[in-house]
C-alpha cells in the first residue's frame, strides 16, 4: 500500500512537470510580458497590414505583464523584421501611437479585476538608403540588438 502511494506520488510530480514544461512559453509570457510572435486572443502579439510595397502599419498588443518599453521594442523590431523580408535595410516610423488599453467596462460587468495593457499602433515607410535630415533605422543592427535584449532567436 504504502509503495503504491509513493508510485502515485511520483506519477503525478512528472505529470506536473511535464505540463509546466509544455507551458513554458505561456509562464515566461506571464512572467516578463508578450514576446515576440503573431497576435493571439490570449496573449496579445503583432499584426500588420500592408498598405504599399513599402509602407506597413504594424500593430503590437501585450498583456498585463507587458511593460510599454517592450511593447514598442517589439513592435520596431516586428518593423525591422518586415522591412528586411521586404529587402529593405532601412525604416523610417512615420506615425506612432502608444496606449494602455483595459477591459474596465468588462471587469464592472463581470466583477473581475480591472487589466491593464499597453497597444502599439505604426507607420513604418521602409527605405533601400538612408536619407540624411531625418531618424532612419538601420534594420539588421536593431533587430539584432533588440533579440539580443530579449533573448529572442
Amino acid at each position: 500500500m504504502v509503495a503504491y502511494s509513493i508510485v502515485k506520488k511520483i506519477a503525478l510530480l512528472c505529470l506536473i512537470s511535464l505540463v509546466l514544461v509544455g507551458c513554458g512559453s505561456i509562464g515566461d509570457e506571464l512572467i516578463h510580458g508578450t514576446s515576440y510572435h503573431p497576435s493571439t486572443q490570449l496573449n496579445g502579439g503583432y499584426s500588420e497590414t500592408n498598405l504599399a510595397p513599402d509602407i506597413v502599419r504594424i500593430v503590437f498588443r501585450g498583456n498585463s505583464s507587458t511593460s510599454k518599453e517592450r511593447a514598442q521594442d517589439i513592435a520596431m523590431l516586428r518593423a525591422s523584421d518586415l522591412s528586411l523580408q521586404a529587402g529593405f535595410p532601412y525604416f523610417e516610423v512615420l506615425k506612432e501611437l502608444d496606449e494602455m488599453i483595459s477591459n474596465d467596462v468588462e471587469a464592472a460587468k463581470t466583477d473581475t479585476p480591472v487589466i491593464h495593457a499597453p497597444r502599439i499602433e505604426m507607420m513604418v515607410h521602409f527605405l533601400k538608403e538612408k536619407p540624411t535630415g531625418t531618424v532612419v533605422f538601420d534594420s539588421t543592427y536593431l533587430m539584432s540588438s533588440l533579440k539580443l535584449k530579449y533573448g529572442f532567436k
